[in-house]
């Protein structure tokens, strides 16, 4: 069975249809491939263009957390503008187009994510796929890229490297010919001929392995967060003067610490340890949460993954309230309102219901509470209030922990990319990997009960954390965008 068949076969299996279906025609109209479509020449404005697709939320956080960066550094030398595309939905054919319905189904179902995921990785498994995917879709996507007309191109996804570039070798080809061909003064004049390939980057949002469609030899820059992935990309045939470690682009949030209501840059922290006493305190504060009691956090990303979430919950409270340990347990649900609701029915008392002063959950008085929430866009501040961390190894959650300082227990993983993110919690010594609800609720119980421990941990995974990596990598992407645009 083909990759195609079986993304097909998963597809179908998420989304409730029939893979016997087929195709479905797409109503969305496409630029036509033709040479002049594309024109340069514009000195004081430029496009970038994000791919991504919406598998799981950590892409399009990765590439927003890039777009801040890149405005910020760009400043006011240049009238940018960047475009946050999810290609393969909007412009790729079946199956291809519906690989978000998929992800939900194998989040759920590991065991086909590793099934599928190993197929994708040997190396006939992942040409088979490569050439039909090219054959299928690279018309369509050097459309779409001559539509959104970039001066640089930035992939945040494993599968928006190969089909990209062979579009972008297809658009240089009809150029050159072009170039060649006896064309009329008036299209010379226009601007017609005047296209410049425009720069590809990558950038690997996997934190400690990665899979092998994210390494393209013929991208112009890489950046990968870890030694490990820098290795791989070189393993993949990514010449070493293209690669670059800076580590994971997360959000601007994460960039800096909020001291009151004073923000101050990663190089003028107080002490580590002040930094986080100050940090903790507001942020209690702001969300409601009791001053005297540990916070624990419970996260299984965007969409709710996460094996035994409940049976997790459930051991946490029973032990914790066991070892009258009075903490505060706030759990993120995501976009898993099933799951919130189960939480809240079984372990959330009337009190956690009810809004604090900063507008977050207000706890009751139990030994040990549980808040249930859904998705949010203020997990810098939960992590803030945290003081140990249960969460699936998601790339993006674990760097931000290493930011934020937190003890991490890792609960579950995706099979293959991100076996890898367990090793890097537990090697630099900030965290376990448990997947055991009782044995997990054990360790934070131990951890919360030995201070001394959770501040050597703090101290391991503020080593661990790389702050400035979006800015880092937004000064290499502008200078190469620069370079493209021949501006000093």
């Amino acid at each position: 069975m083909t990759n195609v068949a079986l993304l097909a076969l998963a597809l179908g299996l998420a989304s409730g249809t029939s893979v016997l279906e087929g195709p479905r025609s797409s109503t969305r109209a496409l630029a036509p491939l033709v040479p002049g479509a594309v024109k340069r020449g514009r000195k004081n404005s430029a496009t970038v263009l994000f791919l991504m697709s919406d598998t799981g939320g950590g892409h399009r956080a990765s590439a927003q957390a890039l777009e801040a960066a890149l405005l910020a550094e760009i400043g006011t030398s240049l009238d940018l503008n960047i475009e946050l595309v999810d290609i393969w939905t909007l412009y790729g054919t079946y199956p291809y187009n519906r690989q978000v319905g998929a992800y939900s189904f194998f989040g759920k179902h590991p065991r086909f994510w590793k099934a599928l995921y190993y197929w994708y990785s040997w190396w006939p498994g992942r040409r088979m796929d490569q050439i039909w995917s090219t054959l299928t879709n690279r018309r369509r996507m050097a459309a779409a890229i001559q539509a959104h007309n970039p001066d640089m191109i930035v992939s945040v996804h494993p599968m928006t490297q190969t089909v990209p570039i062979n579009a972008l070798d297809a658009i240089q080809r009809r150029h050159e010919r072009a170039r060649r061909a006896d064309l009329p003064a008036r299209a010379q004049s226009s601007g017609a001929l005047a296209w410049r390939r425009p720069p590809f980057a990558t950038v690997v949002t996997d934190l400690n392995s990665a899979h092998p469609m994210w390494f393209h030899r013929r991208a112009d820059l890489v950046f990968v967060p870890s030694k490990d992935l820098h290795k791989r990309a070189r393993w993949f045939g990514v010449p070493e003067l293209r690669i670059r470690q800076h580590g994971l682009p997360v959000r601007k949030e994460f960039w800096q610490r909020t001291l009151g209501e004073k923000e101050t840059p990663p190089d003028a922290w107080p002490t580590p340890d002040a930094v986080r006493a100050l940090a903790k305190a507001a942020a209690k504060k702001r969300l409601g949460l009791d001053p005297e009691r540990p916070v624990v956090l419970v996260v299984m990303g965007g969409d709710g993954f996460g094996a035994n979430l409940e049976s997790m919950v459930g051991r946490l409270v029973a032990r914790l309230s066991l070892d009258q340990t009075a903490a505060q347990i706030v759990v993120v649900c995501g976009r898993n309102d099933e799951m919130r609701r189960k939480i809240e029915a079984k372990h959330c008392t009337p009190a956690l219901g009810s809004q604090g002063s900063g507008g977050g959950p207000q706890l009751g008085t139990r030994s040990a509470q549980v808040v249930a929430l859904g998705f949010v866009d203020y997990m810098h501040e939960l992590m803030d209030a945290t003081d140990c961390l249960l969460t699936k190894a998601g790339p993006g959650t674990i760097a931000e922990a290493a930011i934020k300082a937190l003890p991490v227990v890792v609960t579950s993983y995706l099979p293959g990319q991100e076996a890898g993110n367990v090793r890097f919690v537990t090697e630099n010594g900030f965290g376990v990997f448990e997947p055991r609800p009782r044995e997990a609720a054990q360790t934070v119980s131990i951890w919360l009960r030995n201070p001394d421990l959770m501040a050597l941990m703090a101290r391991q995974a503020s080593k661990a954390g790389r702050p400035s990596a979006s800015k880092e990598i937004a000064r290499d992407l502008a200078a190469a965008l620069k370079q493209h645009l021949e501006i000093a």
